[in-house]
């Protein structure tokens, strides 16, 4: 939903061309002046992955890269903040973790990590 996103990421990051694919609107839209009716308000919602988190989701892991910490990246590590809050909030597992996270020789690496955390939860 690019008005969660302006709010959430700072840039433009909202104006994303895949944004308005996924939103069915033409490239060009801006989203600035761009009125958005009761239909496409829905499928906005519907979209935003944030919109279905509850008490019954599967737990989470994931991984950001500092580099998109910048202004107007729509992979900016504000989403993944968000979501770790949100489903903290509800009670769901979800781990969070910066590549700045893991030195060159860490142990456990993020590979070692993510896949300890894919056998532990979905039993791999």
């Amino acid at each position: 939903d690019p008005r969660f996103v302006r709010e959430l990421v700072p840039g433009n990051a909202y104006d994303n061309v895949h944004l308005k694919l996924l939103a069915g609107v033409p490239e060009d839209t801006d989203w600035d002046t761009f009125e958005v009716d009761k239909e496409l308000d829905a499928r906005l919602t519907d979209c935003a992955a944030i919109t279905h988190v509850n008490r019954d989701s599967a737990p989470v892991m994931l991984l950001h890269n500092s580099a998109n910490e910048v202004p107007g990246d729509i992979h900016h590590p504000n989403f993944g903040r968000h979501l770790k809050a949100e489903m903290d909030r509800v009670g769901v597992e979800c781990i969070r973790r910066m590549d700045t996270d893991y030195p060159p020789d860490a142990s456990p690496s993020f590979t070692e990590e993510s896949v300890a955390f894919l056998r532990r939860v979905w039993g791999m």
